[in-house]
């Protein structure tokens, strides 16, 4: 989603299409006020890209290097899930227009529309209810790749529901579920083309997504990571 940003200085109308995160609000507000973020800090300044005129005293000396250095064309979402299951207690968002409606009629509970015994399946796809957030299958971390030199606009996938990382080989294989997902050719991502992947796009992507997990701070060897 994009990220808005107004201020002095900062050009009206301007769309820089850098990657960027909540991890680099922190060290753009260090660098306003003159500060250098620290090593461990994860994310990197955005004022290159608000103000690309003004010379960020916090960046220079011995950050020079890394203000200097290529933005990230990748970054990394996850979530763990913490089991609020199944959604009796949700209703479908109204705009005033009944949504409801529109969508065919109230939200269902689970295949069969009603569900008086509500049972999670430890399978994927099998159970008899809707789960909003199943410790089972919400487990997820996604590579959101953005690459106009190697023309990605991707969306990669794992669901690892214990975190454990526990694949059997480079591809990742091993794991619970993979998407993958050409944001140009698909922008609601209904379209998994994981499975027509060759095996080196699966190993590429497995180790891309595994570096940027381990890595943190300024992680010196991988400039992607902030």
């Amino acid at each position: 989603m994009p990220l808005l940003v107004a201020g002095p200085g900062v050009a009206a109308g301007s769309t820089p299409l850098e990657v960027v995160g909540n991890v680099d609000v922190a060290p753009t507000i260090l660098s306003l006020a003159g500060v250098t973020p620290p090593k461990f800090m994860d994310g990197r300044s955005m004022l290159p890209l608000l103000l690309p005129s003004l010379t960020d005293p916090a960046l220079a000396g011995p950050d020079a290097a890394r203000a200097a250095a290529p933005w990230r064309t990748e970054f990394l979402n996850e979530y763990y899930s913490v089991g609020t299951y199944y959604n009796d207690h949700s209703s479908a968002w109204q705009d005033g227009k009944n949504t409801t409606a529109a969508c065919g009629g109230a939200m269902p509970r689970g295949p069969a529309g009603a569900v008086k015994n509500c049972v999670e399946s430890a399978g994927v796809g099998d159970g008899n209810c809707y789960f909003v957030d199943s410790t089972h299958s919400n487990s997820w971390r996604a590579l959101r790749i953005i690459d106009g030199d190697a023309k990605r606009n991707w969306q990669y996938v794992e669901y690892d529901p214990a975190w454990l990382w526990q694949s059997t080989g480079p591809t990742g294989a091993g794991l619970q579920h993979y998407e993958l997902y050409d944001i140009d050719a698909d922008p609601y991502q209904m379209k998994n083309i994981y499975p027509a992947a060759d095996d080196a796009t699966k190993t590429e992507l497995h180790g891309r997504i595994e570096a940027y997990y381990a890595c943190g701070g300024t992680a010196d060897t991988q400039s992607n990571c902030s």
